[in-house]
C-alpha cells in the first residue's frame, strides 16, 4: 500500500493528479516519482556540499590566520612562502631581505583590497576611507 502524503502541498498535488484524464495521469504520476527522486538527490547533494565546505573551511582556517598575521605585521614570511621571490624581486632587492622584511603591518591593506574589489569598490566613498584604513581584519562567514 502506498504511503499517504503528509503535507498539504502533496495532498493538493494528489487531488490535481486525480483530476487529470487517465491517459495523462499515468505520465503525471511517473513524473511526480521522477521529481521526488530528483529532490531527494538534490537534498543529498546539498548535504554533501555542506560537508565538503566545512572540511575545506577547516583546512583554510590556518591559512587565513597566517594571512592576517602577515597583514598585521605579526609574523615574517617563512622561506617556503618566499619560494617564488625571484619572480617578484630583482637580485639587488632580494639581497635586502634582512633589512626590508620587518614586523610591520601592511599600510591600509584592507582599504586597498576593498578598493580593488569590483563588488564593493563602487560603494566606497571618500568619507568611508578613514574608517576603512583602520580595518585590521576582515572575516567572511559562509
Amino acid at each position: 500500500m502506498a504511503a499517504k502524503p503528509e503535507k498539504p502541498v502533496e495532498e493538493e498535488l494528489v487531488q490535481k493528479l486525480k483530476e487529470l484524464p487517465v491517459k495523462d495521469r499515468f505520465k503525471a504520476v511517473a513524473l511526480n516519482s521522477v521529481h521526488k527522486e530528483l529532490r531527494r538527490l538534490d537534498e543529498e547533494l546539498q548535504k554533501e556540499i555542506r560537508k565538503l565546505q566545512f572540511k575545506y573551511e577547516q583546512q583554510m582556517a590556518p591559512l587565513h590566520e597566517r594571512s592576517n598575521d602577515l597583514i598585521q605585521g605579526k609574523g615574517l614570511p617563512k622561506d617556503e612562502e618566499l619560494n617564488e621571490a625571484a619572480t617578484f624581486f630583482s637580485q639587488e632587492e632580494l639581497a635586502t631581505k634582512e633589512t626590508n622584511n620587518v614586523h610591520e603591518p601592511i599600510a591600509d591593506f584592507w582599504l586597498k583590497a576593498l578598493k580593488n574589489c569590483p563588488v564593493v569598490r563602487e560603494e566606497i566613498q571618500a568619507k568611508d576611507e578613514p574608517a576603512l584604513k583602520t580595518l585590521q581584519r576582515v572575516v567572511i562567514r559562509t
